[in-house]
């Protein structure tokens, strides 16, 4: 009977402290966070070659604890892509009409770069993991859902040689400039870029340290990558004939265009999806 009451009383003793333990756990935590490193539109254009860019993302941020190692959270962030698209030699050629007569028109472009820009505003949705201890190690894994808020190209440099062939007559047009025919050189071209809604798979690993009684500093790697094609296909080709105007043709941007192949057209960009690696350092304030 007696070991009975003493095994009862330490059983009291240990469920009061695990309860007292729990009431003290800070359930709430707002933090802010800024990272930086690779942070790109990731693409693979079928002439030419693409470059990834840097930047990154900042933004502010809510998890709930379900327990002092498990959370779950959300937030508002805004991040920034950057990427490049570069092509030496590209040839196009489609049927035009030059407001009298129909003609193939036909075009090489060299010396070609360009600039994509993208603003998100992502809405991350994830699960955290935490060990215990003074110095913790966490993990996180979950979904990003991003809006574009901002999205432009520009096309620093470009060299072009149009031709216009006239099968009814069977000759090639290729110094008449005042028909959009010769060689030209375009730079500076500014445009929007229409972009769509994207969905990323997000990773996060690192290091947590307890800086005060309430505040904390994450530090970690984190890996976000796109799910879904963002780009919205308008069927229009890199250099597109105007037939109001010849010698202001327009340049209509690499992310969004298509080239003849033979008797079919094909993108020049298939698939384009936001990616970012970097490092990211967060701080964090806990409350009940």
């Amino acid at each position: 009977m007696k070991r009975k009451s003493i095994i009862l009383a330490v059983a009291g003793v240990l469920a009061c402290s695990a309860l007292s333990a729990q009431e003290k756990m800070s359930k709430h935590e707002v933090s802010a966070w800024g990272a930086g490193g690779l942070s790109t539109l990731n693409y693979s254009p079928e002439v030419g070659d693409s470059k990834k860019g840097g930047g990154g993302p900042f933004g502010i941020g809510y998890n709930y604890h379900l327990s002092t190692q498990w959370s779950i959270g959300s937030g508002v962030e805004l991040s920034f892509y950057n990427a490049k698209t570069e092509i030496d030699n590209l040839s196009d050629a489609y049927a035009a009409n030059d407001g009298q007569y129909d003609f193939e028109f036909r075009t090489v472009v060299s010396n070609y770069e360009e600039k994509q820009k993208a603003t998100f505003l992502n809405i991350p949705l994830t699960v955290k993991y935490q060990t215990m201890g003074k110095y913790k190690f966490y993990a996180s894994g979950g979904i990003k859902l991003g809006i574009p808020i901002s999205s432009k190209y520009e096309i620093e440099k470009s060299t072009l040689k149009n031709t216009g062939y006239y099968p009814q007559w069977n000759i090639e047009l290729t110094n008449q400039e005042f028909m959009g025919f010769g060689s030209f050189t375009r730079k500076d071209i500014k445009d929007d870029l229409d972009l769509k809604f994207s969905c990323m798979l997000t990773v996060e690993a690192g290091m947590k340290w307890n800086l005060q009684k309430s505040f904390s500093l994450y530090s970690g790697i984190f890996f976000d990558y796109g799910l879904n094609n963002i780009t919205k296909y308008n069927g229009k080709h890199l250099v597109a004939y105007n037939t109001d105007n010849p010698e202001q043709f327009r340049m209509n941007g690499a992310l969004l265009s298509e080239i003849t192949s033979g008797i079919n057209s094909v993108k020049l960009v298939d698939k384009v999806v936001p990616m970012v690696l970097g490092l990211k350092i967060q701080i964090a304030y806990r409350f009940h």
